[in-house]
C-alpha cells in the first residue's frame, strides 16, 4: 500500500475501472504505480496513454529499440534512486535480452557494464538530462550522433527520459510498493548501487 489512499481494483468503477481494465489487458496486471495515482483517474489515464506510446509502441532507437528503451528506464530510475522504476525496467531489459545477470548489473552501475558505445552514450545522455538538465547543450546531442543515434532517436530518447523521470518521482513521493516479481530487496539495492553517476 502506498502512502496515499487508492482505489482497490475490486472497488473500481467509471474512469478508473476503464484504466484498470486496459492495464490488465495490456500487462496482465494493474501495477502498483497505476494504483498509487488512482484517485486521479484522468491524469492516470493520461500517463498510461503516454506510457503506451513511448514504452510499449515502436520506437526509433535502432534494431534494439525495446532493449534500449528499457536500458534508459533502468539508468534514469537509478539516477533518481527509484527502486521501483529501476527494477521495473530491469525486468523488461532481462526479458528483451535474456540476460538477467546484465540487467542486475545495470541496476547497480551502468558504467561498469559491458555496453556498446551507442548504448553507453545513450545512458550518459539520459543520466545528464536527469541530474543536470540545465547543463544540456548541443554538444550532448553531438555525442549521441557520433555513436550512431540520429535525430529521431534523440527525440525519442529525450521523451523516454522525461517520462521515466515523471514516473520515478511518483513512485518515490507516493511510496509505491515494489511488485512481487522485482529482482532485489530495496535495502540491499540501496547499499550496493553506485552513489554518484556524474563522477567518472
Amino acid at each position: 500500500m502506498s502512502y496515499v489512499k487508492q482505489v482497490a481494483e475490486e472497488n473500481a468503477s467509471g474512469a478508473i475501472r476503464r484504466v484498470y481494465d486496459a492495464a490488465r489487458a495490456r500487462d496482465g496486471e494493474v501495477s502498483e504505480l497505476v494504483q498509487a495515482t488512482s484517485v486521479d483517474a484522468k491524469s492516470t489515464q493520461a500517463f498510461q496513454n503516454l506510457e503506451t506510446n513511448l514504452m510499449k509502441g515502436k520506437v526509433p532507437l535502432g534494431e534494439n529499440g525495446p532493449e534500449r528503451r528499457a536500458l534508459v528506464g533502468i539508468v534514469v530510475g537509478n539516477a533518481n534512486v527509484s527502486y521501483y522504476c529501476t527494477h521495473a525496467y530491469a525486468k523488461e531489459y532481462a526479458d528483451e535480452t535474456g540476460n538477467k545477470k546484465l540487467a542486475e548489473q545495470l541496476t547497480l552501475d551502468y558504467r561498469k557494464a559491458p555496453l556498446e558505445d551507442a548504448d553507453m552514450a545513450l545512458c550518459n545522455y539520459a543520466v545528464k538530462l536527469t541530474l543536470t538538465p540545465g547543463d544540456m547543450t548541443e554538444e550532448d546531442l553531438e555525442k549521441m550522433r557520433e555513436t550512431g543515434h540520429n535525430d529521431d532517436a534523440i527525440v525519442a530518447a529525450t521523451q523516454i527520459v522525461a517520462y521515466v523521470n515523471y514516473t520515478s518521482r511518483i513512485a518515490n513521493a507516493l511510496g509505491v510498493e515494489p511488485e512481487v516479481w522485482m529482482m532485489a530487496e530495496p535495502e540491499d539495492w540501496m547499499k550496493r548501487r553506485a552513489k554518484s553517476f556524474l563522477k567518472k
